[in-house]
């Protein structure tokens, strides 16, 4: 408990001094299911639920998770943790988040999925300006 206490104080320390971004958003231009989710675990850290699950719902997933993970290993039950099912549940809820998001996107309900400073949208526009014709 002691390694994920200290590792949850550096993250907080790095995201909130040094800031993290997305590497997919920031090259490719389109938001992961995960984005967001550091600013919500801050929010929880604030006990700001509504703000957490505006941010991204995902982190009440994870956080059951971690606590699932840690009841394993009080348990002594590492086994749990290589559960497929649990697994697979996990991924695919990520999944259908994202899948949320790019649905809103295109009902325009949810603007910042794409970014527009990104690297490959601004070599699209780059290579758009050179082109003849």
């Amino acid at each position: 408990m002691a390694v994920f206490a200290v590792l949850l104080i550096a993250v907080v320390l790095v995201v909130g001094k040094i800031g993290y971004r997305c590497p997919l958003r920031w090259t490719v231009g389109i938001e992961c299911p995960a984005c967001g989710i550091t600013r919500a675990a801050l929010a929880l850290l604030r006990l700001d639920f509504a703000g957490a699950l505006r941010l991204n719902p995902l982190v009440f997933v994870v956080c059951a998770y971690a606590v699932w993970g840690g009841a394993a290993w009080l348990l002594g039950r590492a086994e749990w943790l290589h559960a497929r099912m649990a697994w697979r549940i996990f991924i695919c809820l990520f999944f259908i988040w994202w899948a949320v998001k790019i649905g809103r996107f295109f009902l325009g309900d949810y603007p910042q999925l794409l970014e527009p400073q990104a690297l490959l949208p601004r070599l699209f526009g780059w290579i758009r300006t050179r082109l003849p014709g």
